[in-house]
């Protein structure tokens, strides 16, 4: 049996940020897994169908700087574990966006040279 890989056109980049979602029959909350710049992988308070159309506010820690997406769709659903493909992002947003993953991914890399340089260190 051969299998079908598919490449995604955006790296994801793991996350533990808080996601507010809406659309005209309910309000919930959510984390997101992970993420790029064209979807997310989120585990939320809500039960949702794929194909539901939602609008997103990305919450960060400590500050009280958030992202607002105006048009997402649920692409799959695993009990309340859901993916999220962006419909629609103002360049504003898509700015922010990548920022953000360009800080997480930053971080990530200054502490794996962190943790090398420390085992270089003790051996």
């Amino acid at each position: 049996m051969s299998q079908i890989f598919t490449l995604r056109a955006h790296r994801r980049v793991k996350t533990r940020y808080t996601l507010q979602y809406h659309d005209i029959h309910v309000n919930g909350t959510g984390t997101i897994h992970d993420m790029s710049l064209a979807g997310w992988q989120v585990v939320g308070d809500q039960r949702f169908m794929p194909g539901t159309l939602l609008s997103l506010r990305i919450l960060f820690p400590l500050t009280s700087n958030s992202i607002e997406i105006e048009l997402a769709i649920v692409q799959w659903v695993k009990g309340r574990e859901f993916g999220l493909r962006s419909i629609t992002l103002s360049p504003s947003t898509e700015v922010a966006i990548k920022a953000c993953l360009n800080r997480i991914t930053d971080s990530v890399s200054q502490i794996q040279q962190d943790t090398y340089l420390e085992s270089q260190h003790n051996d």
